[in-house]
């Protein structure tokens, strides 16, 4: 449905079915998406399985975040903003950063130390925004 299409609002994770530490990196990333969001009064969604070459094609944990719908007026005016991509790329790292706390059993923030984060790479983190690339934002948090 058409109108139903451009209602849709907010960002979304998917993840492979079967793959449950893609399942946790979704979940992690999904809330931090729902909470950024809910400033702007959007529902709630949850993590979703996708059948997508990008997350078949590899053995790592792997997610595609779509950081929200360029179809919808009111999230494209928020997607081509500075502010809402920083907004965005502070998410999506929190969410990695609660992933990799959980699966290192370290704290949230000691994952920034090389040892932890080189044990849990690579990971492949496909960041979509419609048809926008936006994974150099992330250059200033993983090369800081």
């Amino acid at each position: 449905d058409l109108t139903a299409a451009l209602a849709s609002r907010g960002g979304r994770v998917f993840y492979r079915k079967g793959s449950e530490s893609g399942r946790q990196l979704a979940e992690n990333i999904q809330r931090a998406f729902n909470d950024l969001y809910l400033e702007e009064n959007v529902k709630e969604r949850s993590a979703a399985t996708g059948d997508y070459y990008m997350l078949k094609c590899t053995e790592y944990t792997s997610v595609i975040a779509e950081c929200g719908f360029l179809s919808n007026k009111a999230d494209e005016a928020l997607l081509v903003t500075e502010e809402f991509q920083e907004k965005l790329a502070q998410s999506i790292y929190e969410g990695l950063a609660a992933y990799l706390a959980a699966v290192s059993g370290a704290k949230t923030g000691a994952w920034r130390h090389f040892r932890v984060f080189r044990k849990y790479r690579p990971f492949l983190f496909i960041f979509k925004v419609g048809f926008y690339e936006c994974g150099k934002l992330f250059d200033s948090f993983f090369y800081a």
